[in-house]
């Protein structure tokens, strides 16, 4: 493996601890809704495809674009399938969330998308297929409350999604173009989250978070149709600029408009 792929690898593991550390923080203090809807910011996906637009191409970036939204559909239904099963645990339901996920997955690797608009609309497909069972189950939104964080609690958070986050990227980079193809798309962050809310504030605190996340991960989509429409005639710069504004008022449109407004 080259030096290009440590240095992916690395970075992966720095900027999932991180980024989960700084989701739960905001949890912690304001609530599933808010810290759920900032989760839904893209975070893994802005950081590959600007790597892959860096150490390939943009046409290279844009291309992989094409798979993410029938990939994000999927995670939705990973993300309910979560939501229906913690109250039996955690390892329960992350159990039957990931049997749904890999199967899913290897359909969609073993099927190929190769068409953008069939992609958007298995995502609005299976986005629906999960809001209806998740809306079908009370999942009561829960405030925030003070937690005392110590060095050891707040290096353990950054530690475990650190760990999760970098370990799918390696799957990816060395189990084959199959099984590799799914990791590209596996929900690590989102998995560091679950584990770390549920462990510290409960089942139903762990699940409201997830259902927040569920909704406002539309602005990942939103990210990468931009990156798609931007990242060749405008540069990997303003492609990333103009993305990540799109995605950041679709998740203040999604608060304010759905979010906001759920129990």
């Amino acid at each position: 493996m080259d030096q290009i792929f440590f240095l992916k690898l690395f970075l992966s593991f720095l900027l999932g601890g991180f980024w989960v550390i700084g989701i739960t923080l905001f949890a912690d203090k304001f609530g599933t809704k808010i810290g759920g809807t900032i989760s839904g910011l893209p975070s893994t996906v802005l950081f590959s495809l600007l790597f892959i637009a860096w150490t390939q191409s943009p046409a290279v970036a844009v291309a992989t674009t094409t798979i993410l939204p029938a990939s994000g559909g999927i995670v939705t239904l990973f993300m309910a399938s979560y939501i229906i099963f913690v109250k039996k645990g955690v390892w329960i339901a992350l159990l039957a969330a990931s049997i749904v996920w890999s199967i899913l997955s290897f359909g969609l690797i073993e099927i190929g998308i190769h068409n953008f608009g069939y992609s958007l609309l298995i995502y609005v497909l299976l986005l629906l297929i999960a809001c209806f069972f998740v809306q079908r189950r009370h999942v009561p939104t829960v405030s925030g409350k003070k937690i005392v964080y110590t060095p050891v609690l707040i290096f353990f958070r950054g530690l475990l999604s650190g760990v999760i986050v970098a370990l799918a990227v390696f799957i990816a980079k060395v189990s084959g173009p199959t099984l590799g193809g799914m990791f590209t798309i596996f929900p690590a962050a989102t998995i560091s989250i679950m584990l770390i809310t549920y462990f510290e504030h409960g089942a139903t605190f762990s699940a409201a978070m997830v259902k927040s996340i569920l909704f406002s991960m539309s602005s990942v989509i939103i990210y990468a149709i931009i990156v798609r429409y931007t990242y060749i005639p405008t540069g990997i710069i303003w492609g990333t600029l103009l993305a990540t504004l799109g995605s950041i008022i679709t998740v203040w449109l999604l608060f304010h408009s759905l979010i906001k407004r759920t129990h």
